[in-house]
């Protein structure tokens, strides 16, 4: 996993702990549980400049890179679909998402995923496939997760 994880360009800490994990979904009835609407959810190109730095400042302390200036252009990409989690103006999460070339089912390229707990992640996910549940039916998705939760 280790290797995996450097390839990614992402650094493993004592207290961090990289997952990545592959999944096939199709119509699951559970989608609608994900969402939270206590967790506010942005799309980043929605963001205020003072929402853009709280994000650029909640990825520097989870990545421990300063990447401040090519996260900024890495996110805005067309084909990317990133969503940024806040509570009381605060950064608590942020995810991307992206189509991959692909047949019959569609691959999503989900990741970077960073959230504080496990309801943030699910927010997060939500709001990244939410554009594939049409009228409580989900597209046949093949997604790859990279994911960390602190």
């Amino acid at each position: 996993m280790a290797n995996k994880c450097h390839r990614f360009g992402l650094v493993t800490t004592f207290s961090q702990q990289w997952k990545f994990a592959t999944y096939e979904i199709s119509n699951p009835s559970a989608f609608p549980t994900l969402q939270n609407e206590k967790i506010t959810i942005i799309r980043f190109s929605n963001l205020s400049e003072v929402e853009l730095i709280a994000l650029l400042k909640y990825d520097s302390n989870v990545t421990h890179l300063k990447r401040n200036v090519w996260l900024k252009e890495w996110l805005k990409q067309k084909n990317y679909n990133t969503y940024v989690a806040f509570q009381q103006d605060e950064v608590i999460g942020y995810g991307c998402s992206r189509e991959t070339a692909g047949g019959y089912v569609l691959p999503i390229l989900v990741g970077p995923l960073y959230a504080d707990n496990f309801e943030v992640a699910s927010a997060l996910l939500y709001a990244i496939l939410e554009k594939y549940y049409v009228n409580c039916f989900i597209y046949s998705l093949n997604f790859l997760i990279c994911f960390s939760i602190f």
